[in-house]
């Protein structure tokens, strides 16, 4: 992130597991999961993902502000 000199509060750490969602917080980053991945809905909101979402266009959606 330091050499894109990326803003943590602007920036999404997407995954499909519980470990993506822990490893984006402990970065100090909001954490979206992906419901279609790995791991389902139930696991990423109980590792406390801020956001989850079910398809692609959701995805899009939520990084465009939509």
């Amino acid at each position: 992130m330091e050499e894109l000199d990326a803003d943590p509060s602007t920036t999404l750490y997407v995954g499909d597991s519980n470990v993506d969602i822990l490893t984006g917080h402990n970065a100090g980053l909001k954490s979206a999961g992906v419901s279609w991945g790995f791991r389902g809905r139930a696991e990423l909101e109980a590792a406390g993902a801020d956001y989850v979402v079910d398809t692609q266009a959701e995805l899009a959606a939520l990084i465009l502000g939509e």
